[in-house]
C-alpha cells in the first residue's frame, strides 16, 4: 500500500536483482525507493516562520493551537512520535489511522519523514500530545540524533511512572511479556506499574513474543489508568537469544549457496545463511559465497528480517532464469548476524539489458 503513493513518479530504486520472468520483467526485491530529486537525509526543508519548538508546546497552555516542525523518530499503528532538538511529543491519530493510510487517505509516516503538524495540544497519560483533529503534511526528509536508551530497573520505571508529567525517554526495559487480545502487556519484576506495547504495528508478529522474558526498547509515552507503562516499541527480543555477532555453529551436513546455485536442480539441500532481505513471499539468503532466493509463495506469514540466520532445506527449482528454493522448503530460524548491504551497482539501461540477457541470473 505503501508503494502505491509513488505511482507514476520517476523513481530511485535499491534492491536485490532476483532474475527475468516472462521473457521482459527485471525483478527487484527492492529494499529503498525514493523520488528523484526529491529531499533526502541532511537536505532538511526551511522551517516555516510561523511554527514553534516542541518545548513550546509541552510548555503551553493545553488546549492552543499550534504549529510545529520536526522528524518522525517511531510509529505505531495510530500514533507517530515526532521529535526536534528541543523535544519529543506524541501525534495520536486514533485506531483508523492505517485504514485510512491504505485506502490513501493519508501519506505514509515512516521514521526520519520531516513532517509539520498543526493541531491544538491536550494530555492523555499525564503527558502532552496532539490529538486526532490534528492535521499533518510531510515536507521532506530529516535526520534523528543517535540517542541512547535509558536501561531501566524497577526503582527507575517507578520514579518515572510517578512523575506527575510525563516526559517522552528513547528507554530499555525487561519483562515478561503477556499477549491478552490487543492488548500487549509486560511484567516488570519489582515494580508496581505494568508496561504496555501501545497499539503495534506489527501485532501479529509480535503474539510470537507471548510469555517470554523480553527486551524491549522503545520510547515511554506516558502513564495510562494510574498503572500502565506506556511504550511505543521499536525492537524486541528474547533475554538469552543470540545477538548480531553471535552466529550460530554451522551444522556439518550443511553445504553453500554457492553449491545449490552450480548443482542439480531438483536435488535436495540444506544450507545456512543470514538475511538480506524479505518481501511478502520470499526472503533472500546470504552467505559468503552467494545468494539465493527462498520463495515461500502469497500464503506465507513472514516471520524472518534480515539479519536473521536461517537453516534452509529444500529441493532447489529454476524461475525467472535463477535457481531459488521453492514453496515446499522448510527453514529454521537458529540464531541472529549482522547484514550490511554490499555498495549497489549503479545501472544503466545497457547494464540492465545485459543482466536481462544473461543465460542464468544472479
Amino acid at each position: 500500500e505503501g508503494l502505491k503513493a509513488y505511482d507514476g513518479k520517476e523513481v530511485e530504486i535499491t534492491g536485490y536483482y532476483t532474475g527475468i520472468s516472462s521473457s521482459k520483467y527485471f525483478n527487484i526485491l527492492y529494499t529503498e525507493i525514493k523520488v528523484v530529486g526529491e529531499e533526502q537525509p541532511g537536505d532538511e526543508p526551511e522551517v516555516p516562520a510561523d511554527t514553534v519548538k516542541v518545548e513550546a508546546v509541552l510548555n503551553g497552555n493545553v488546549g492552543d493551537t499550534y504549529k510545529v516542525q520536526g522528524t518522525v523518530a517511531a510509529v505505531n499503528a495510530q500514533s507517530f512520535i515526532l521529535s526536534d532538538e528541543t523535544g519529543m511529543i506524541l501525534v495520536y491519530q486514533g485506531a483508523s489511522w492505517l485504514t485510512d493510510i491504505a485506502s490513501g487517505n493519508k501519506k505514509i509516516v515512516n521514521v526520519g519523514t520531516k513532517v509539520t503538524v498543526v493541531g491544538k495540544s491536550t494530555t492523555y497519560a499525564k503527558a502532552v500530545q496532539f490529538g486526532t483533529d490534528a492535521i499533518y503534511e510531510l515536507v521532506g526528509s530529516g535526520t534523528l540524533s543517535a540517542d541512547k536508551a535509558v536501561e531501566l530497573d524497577a526503582a527507575l520505571i517507578d520514579a518515572m511512572g510517578d512523575e506527575e508529567v510525563a516526559t517522552i525517554k528513547l528507554v530499555k526495559v525487561k519483562g515478561t511479556l503477556q499477549v491478552s487480545g490487543n492488548y500487549f502487556n509486560v511484567n516488570f519484576e519489582g515494580s508496581k506499574y505494568t508496561g504496555s506495547v501501545t497499539y503495534p504495528a506489527d501485532a501479529e508478529g509480535l503474539k510470537a513474543y507471548d510469555g517470554k522474558e523480553v527486551e524491549i526498547t522503545g520510547y515511554y509515552t506516558g502513564i495510562s489508568s494510574s498503572k500502565y507503562f506506556n511504550i511505543l516499541y521499536t525492537e524486541i527480543k528474547v533475554v538469552g537469544e543470540e545477538q548480531p555477532g553471535d552466529e550460530p555453529e554451522v551444522p556439518a551436513d550443511t553445504v553453500k549457496v554457492e553449491a545449490v546455485l552450480n548443482g542439480n536442480v531438483g536435488d535436495t539441500y540444506k544450507v545456512q545463511g543470514t538475511v538480506a532481505a524479505v518481501n511478502a513471499q520470499s526472503f533472500i539468503l546470504s552467505d559468503e559465497t552467494g545468494m539465493i532466493l527462498v520463495y515461500k509463495g502469497y500464503s506465507w506469514t513472514c516471520d524472518v528480517a534480515k539479519g536473521d540466520v536461517v537453516v534452509v532445506t529444500g529441493a532447489s527449482a529454476t524461475y525467472a532464469k535463477a535457481v531459488q528454493f521453492g514453496a515446499t522448503c522448510e527453514y529454521e530460524k537458529v540464531g541472529k548476524a549482522e547484514f550490511k548491504d554490499g555498495e549497489a551497482q549503479v545501472l544503466d539501461a545497457a547494464l540492465i539489458d545485459a543482466m536481462g540477457d544473461e543465460e542464468v541470473a544472479t
